[in-house]
Formats: C-alpha cells, sequence, structure tokens
C-alpha cells in the first residue's frame, strides 16, 4: 500500500483542483478532508448530489484530479463519471476494499482499504474509518512535503483574520 499512496500524492500534487466522488455513507470522511486538503494548498470541489457529481466530472479539465471512494468499486454512477473523466485524460485515484473492481480497473492508483465480509461485522463502517485514516496518511505526506514558509503564511494569515 505504501507504494499506492506515495503515487496518490504524486498525482495530488500534480493536479490543480481535486473533484472527489462518492455515494451515500462514503462521503463522509470526504467531508472531513476537505478542509485538511485546502491547508496544503489544493483547491476541491465536493457535491453530496449525484446530478452535481455528474456535472463536475462533464465539466473537470485535465489539471483536475477524479478522487474516488467507493467500498465495491462497482456503483454503476461512478463508474459512468470515471468513463467521463477516462475519456476527458483526467488522473483518478480510489479508495476501495475492492482494488481489482470495475471502478479499480479504470483509476490510475487504486488505494486497498479494509472492510470486513458481512453487514453484521460492520463491514461499511470499518470501511470508512479504514478510508479516513488513509485520506489522513496522505494529507500527512502531503503537509509533510509542504514548504515551512508556506505553511507560516497561511497560518499568519489565519491568526490575522480569524480569532478563534
Amino acid at each position: 500500500m505504501r507504494f499506492c499512496i506515495l503515487r496518490a500524492v504524486h498525482r495530488i500534487r500534480q493536479a490543480d483542483h481535486l473533484d472527489f466522488y462518492a455515494m451515500g455513507n462514503n462521503r463522509y470522511p470526504i467531508h472531513m478532508m476537505v478542509d485538511s486538503f485546502a491547508m496544503v494548498g489544493k483547491t476541491t470541489s465536493v457535491h453530496d448530489n449525484m446530478a452535481a457529481q455528474y456535472l463536475q466530472a462533464y465539466s473537470s479539465p485535465k489539471n483536475h484530479l477524479g478522487f474516488f471512494v467507493s467500498r465495491t468499486g462497482e456503483n454503476s454512477m461512478l463508474l459512468d463519471i470515471a468513463q467521463k473523466l477516462k475519456e476527458r485524460n483526467v488522473s483518478m485515484i480510489l479508495v476501495t476494499a475492492n482494488p481489482q473492481s470495475s471502478l479499480g480497473q479504470m483509476v490510475d492508483v487504486a488505494i486497498p482499504a479494509t472492510d470486513a465480509e458481512h453487514m453484521n461485522e460492520g463491514g461499511p463502517r470499518i470501511f470508512i474509518m479504514s478510508s479516513t485514516y488513509i485520506m489522513h496518511i496522505i494529507w500527512a505526506v502531503l503537509m509533510g512535503k509542504e514548504e515551512a514558509g508556506s505553511l507560516q503564511s497561511r497560518e499568519d494569515w489565519l491568526k490575522k483574520n480569524f480569532h478563534y
């Protein structure tokens, strides 16, 4: 998995903008991470509405990156979106419990996440925790590569403009 994460970090660093795609509960880890990616200078788009996710894919230029979170990697709507991004030459990353899935075969980097086989074992919740953990690792690597001066200027700006 280490190499998957490093390849994902490389793709994220190259992208000007991160577009996130997920359905249902898989959106929660994404919403948690949006602010973190902004801290490392990445602009993001996240839409809960599926129609908006489709429109986002249809208008994404190739300097964007599609970041998918899908436990099964077989959601037909996400597959449609990935196909459109592939046609537009947009790089894609997937966090999934099934890297060999249809979606896993379409993306540039598929990062395996933990899951449980049966619902009563907490499969979806375990996957959400695992995918959140993976995105935190990606963020930590990005943060470690960020220049100290850039981070300090952002912190100074926040202190000047927000009193928290």
